[in-house]
Protein backbone atom coordinates (compact mmCIF):
# COMPACT_ATOMS: atom_id res chain seq x y z
CA UNK A 1 0.00 0.00 0.00
CA UNK A 2 1.49 3.43 -1.06
CA UNK A 3 0.01 7.13 -0.50
CA UNK A 4 -3.06 6.34 -2.75
CA UNK A 5 -4.27 7.38 -6.54
CA UNK A 6 -6.43 10.63 -5.66
CA UNK A 7 -8.58 9.36 -8.34
CA UNK A 8 -9.38 5.96 -6.94
CA UNK A 9 -10.02 7.41 -3.54
CA UNK A 10 -12.53 9.95 -4.83
CA UNK A 11 -14.08 7.18 -6.22
CA UNK A 12 -14.33 4.96 -3.17
CA UNK A 13 -15.52 7.61 -1.52
CA UNK A 14 -18.36 8.22 -4.02
CA UNK A 15 -19.03 4.51 -3.93
CA UNK A 16 -19.14 4.58 -0.13
CA UNK A 17 -21.38 7.13 0.01
CA UNK A 18 -23.97 5.44 -2.75
CA UNK A 19 -23.87 2.47 -0.76
CA UNK A 20 -24.93 3.87 2.37
CA UNK A 21 -27.47 5.56 0.91
CA UNK A 22 -28.59 2.46 -1.00
CA UNK A 23 -28.36 0.58 2.29
CA UNK A 24 -30.46 3.30 4.06
CA UNK A 25 -33.51 2.64 1.53
CA UNK A 26 -33.39 -0.90 1.24
CA UNK A 27 -34.26 -0.79 5.17
CA UNK A 28 -36.91 1.93 4.16
CA UNK A 29 -38.48 -0.52 1.86
CA UNK A 30 -38.36 -3.78 4.10
CA UNK A 31 -39.94 -1.45 6.50
CA UNK A 32 -42.77 -0.58 4.32
CA UNK A 33 -42.88 -3.95 3.20
CA UNK A 34 -43.98 -4.77 7.05
CA UNK A 35 -46.86 -2.65 6.46
CA UNK A 36 -50.61 -4.17 4.82
CA UNK A 37 -51.87 -1.97 2.67
CA UNK A 38 -48.80 -1.67 1.17
CA UNK A 39 -48.00 2.12 1.32
CA UNK A 40 -46.34 3.60 -2.58
CA UNK A 41 -43.21 2.36 -3.10
CA UNK A 42 -42.86 4.08 -6.33
CA UNK A 43 -41.19 7.34 -4.89
CA UNK A 44 -38.69 4.62 -3.18
CA UNK A 45 -38.35 2.27 -6.11
CA UNK A 46 -37.42 5.72 -8.03
CA UNK A 47 -34.47 6.06 -5.60
CA UNK A 48 -33.23 2.91 -5.27
CA UNK A 49 -33.01 2.91 -9.51
CA UNK A 50 -30.84 6.54 -9.16
CA UNK A 51 -28.52 5.41 -6.54
CA UNK A 52 -27.97 1.36 -8.25
CA UNK A 53 -27.19 3.46 -11.59
CA UNK A 54 -24.93 5.61 -9.35
CA UNK A 55 -23.23 2.31 -8.15
CA UNK A 56 -22.74 0.88 -11.26
CA UNK A 57 -21.24 4.11 -12.49
CA UNK A 58 -18.59 4.30 -9.81
CA UNK A 59 -17.79 0.18 -10.20
CA UNK A 60 -17.28 0.80 -14.17
CA UNK A 61 -15.47 4.26 -13.48
CA UNK A 62 -12.89 1.90 -11.17
CA UNK A 63 -12.71 -1.18 -13.46
CA UNK A 64 -11.88 1.58 -16.06
CA UNK A 65 -9.08 3.00 -14.50
CA UNK A 66 -7.70 -0.40 -13.40
CA UNK A 67 -8.18 -1.84 -16.76
CA UNK A 68 -6.27 1.02 -18.12
CA UNK A 69 -3.40 0.33 -15.79
CA UNK A 70 -3.15 -3.13 -17.05
CA UNK A 71 -4.70 -4.48 -14.33
CA UNK A 72 -6.42 -7.86 -14.13
CA UNK A 73 -10.23 -7.54 -12.48
CA UNK A 74 -11.66 -10.34 -13.82
CA UNK A 75 -12.82 -11.76 -10.92
CA UNK A 76 -14.02 -9.37 -7.53
CA UNK A 77 -11.21 -10.50 -5.45
CA UNK A 78 -8.74 -9.41 -7.72
CA UNK A 79 -10.88 -6.36 -8.37
CA UNK A 80 -11.13 -5.63 -4.38
CA UNK A 81 -7.44 -6.41 -3.85
CA UNK A 82 -6.46 -3.68 -6.84
CA UNK A 83 -8.33 -1.14 -5.59
CA UNK A 84 -6.96 -1.76 -2.05
CA UNK A 85 -3.54 -1.74 -3.75
CA UNK A 86 -4.29 1.97 -4.48
CA UNK A 87 -5.70 3.38 -1.26
CA UNK A 88 -3.80 5.75 1.39
CA UNK A 89 -3.84 3.76 4.99
CA UNK A 90 -7.02 6.67 5.84
CA UNK A 91 -9.30 5.30 2.88
CA UNK A 92 -8.90 1.50 3.56
CA UNK A 93 -11.20 0.83 6.22
CA UNK A 94 -13.50 2.96 4.24
CA UNK A 95 -13.55 0.88 1.48
CA UNK A 96 -13.90 -1.98 3.57
CA UNK A 97 -17.02 -0.58 5.12
CA UNK A 98 -17.94 0.07 1.86
CA UNK A 99 -17.93 -4.06 0.61
CA UNK A 100 -19.59 -4.43 3.63
CA UNK A 101 -22.82 -2.43 3.31
CA UNK A 102 -22.89 -3.67 -0.34
CA UNK A 103 -22.98 -7.29 0.80
CA UNK A 104 -25.67 -6.22 3.04
CA UNK A 105 -27.53 -4.35 1.03
CA UNK A 106 -28.03 -7.65 -1.44
CA UNK A 107 -28.81 -9.50 1.30
CA UNK A 108 -31.39 -6.96 2.47
CA UNK A 109 -32.79 -6.74 -1.46
CA UNK A 110 -32.99 -10.24 -1.75
CA UNK A 111 -35.29 -10.59 1.21
CA UNK A 112 -37.23 -7.84 -0.12
CA UNK A 113 -37.81 -9.41 -3.07
CA UNK A 114 -39.12 -12.55 -1.56
CA UNK A 115 -41.55 -10.85 0.76
CA UNK A 116 -42.66 -8.74 -3.02
CA UNK A 117 -43.08 -12.20 -4.61
CA UNK A 118 -44.62 -13.39 -1.34
CA UNK A 119 -46.86 -10.62 -2.15
CA UNK A 120 -47.60 -10.65 -5.57
CA UNK A 121 -48.30 -14.70 -5.23
CA UNK A 122 -50.96 -13.42 -2.85
CA UNK A 123 -52.38 -11.16 -4.92
CA UNK A 124 -52.59 -13.60 -8.32
CA UNK A 125 -54.35 -15.47 -5.93
CA UNK A 126 -57.09 -13.14 -4.60
CA UNK A 127 -57.67 -12.01 -8.40
CA UNK A 128 -57.92 -16.13 -9.28
CA UNK A 129 -60.66 -16.19 -6.62
CA UNK A 130 -62.58 -12.93 -7.99
CA UNK A 131 -62.11 -14.32 -11.46
CA UNK A 132 -63.50 -17.96 -10.90
CA UNK A 133 -60.70 -19.85 -11.52
CA UNK A 134 -59.10 -20.82 -7.50
CA UNK A 135 -56.54 -23.66 -7.41
CA UNK A 136 -58.36 -26.46 -6.29
CA UNK A 137 -55.60 -29.24 -5.38
CA UNK A 138 -51.86 -28.43 -4.47
CA UNK A 139 -49.20 -30.75 -4.70
CA UNK A 140 -45.66 -30.41 -5.58
CA UNK A 141 -43.87 -31.50 -8.86
CA UNK A 142 -40.52 -32.96 -9.86
CA UNK A 143 -38.67 -29.33 -9.68
CA UNK A 144 -40.35 -28.50 -5.56
CA UNK A 145 -42.84 -25.90 -7.26
CA UNK A 146 -46.09 -26.06 -6.21
CA UNK A 147 -48.44 -27.53 -9.35
CA UNK A 148 -52.32 -26.57 -9.03
CA UNK A 149 -55.38 -28.33 -10.57
CA UNK A 150 -58.20 -25.58 -11.58
CA UNK A 151 -61.68 -25.80 -10.80
CA UNK A 152 -63.92 -23.35 -11.99
CA UNK A 153 -66.08 -21.39 -9.74
CA UNK A 154 -68.90 -18.84 -10.51
CA UNK A 155 -67.94 -15.99 -8.03
CA UNK A 156 -65.97 -14.29 -10.51
CA UNK A 157 -69.47 -13.86 -12.66
CA UNK A 158 -71.78 -12.21 -9.97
Amino acid sequence: MHSGTPEVIRLIMRLHEAASRFHDLLQQEAAQLQVWPQPDLWPLHDDKLCQSRELESCHQQLQTLLSRQGIDTSTRAAFQAAVTARLDAATVPLWQETITSLQDCQRLNAANGIILDRQQQATRQSLDLLRGSLDQAMTYGRQGARQHARRNLSLGQA
